[in-house]
């Protein structure tokens, strides 16, 4: 389902977008002064920000994304929905580039609200375990622990 925008709603979520991005990195340069009353009122305000557009977009949401091994996720949530800076030609909202060199901080996970640097699924699970079967990170199956004691009987039958 395709949301058609007028030009003036495209307008301000270009702003939206921009102020978006202005507030997400005063948020780091917070925490690192330790404000938390100025972080929590960044907060409030980013939160104002992609309410407004929400409702701009017709509460449009972006696709579910597929589990994958590969995929990059949340290094500290395991989320998939990573978001990162682009270079964007403001006049006609073409995608010019800038996703193949970026810093720490240009990355953004919106679940544990951080700035860190993703890793691949598959990595953060060699990391931090697997979360269920399948994996809500990875999309593994992963065996259950139950039938580890069915497994350690057969190899004692094989040993003998």
């Amino acid at each position: 389902m395709t949301n058609h925008l007028t030009p003036d709603a495209v307008e301000v979520l270009k702003h939206l977008g921009r102020c978006l991005g202005y507030l997400s990195s005063r948020t780091t340069s917070v925490e690192a002064e330790n404000s938390p009353d100025d972080l929590r009122e960044l907060r409030e305000m980013i939160e104002v920000v992609r309410a407004c557009e929400r409702a701009i977009r017709g509460g449009h949401t972006p696709p579910t994304i597929l589990l994958n091994p590969q995929n990059w996720v949340c290094v500290a949530c395991g989320s998939a929905e990573i978001e990162c800076l682009d270079w964007i030609r403001v006049n006609d909202d073409t995608v010019v580039g800038g996703k193949d060199v970026l810093w720490a901080d240009d990355y953004w996970c919106p679940k544990c609200e951080i700035h860190k640097e993703p890793v691949q699924a598959k990595d953060y699970c060699a990391a931090n375990g697997h979360r269920e079967s399948p994996c809500a990170v990875c999309g593994a199956s992963v065996p259950s622990t139950h039938s580890f004691p069915k497994i350690k009987v057969e190899l004692e039958k094989l040993d003998r």
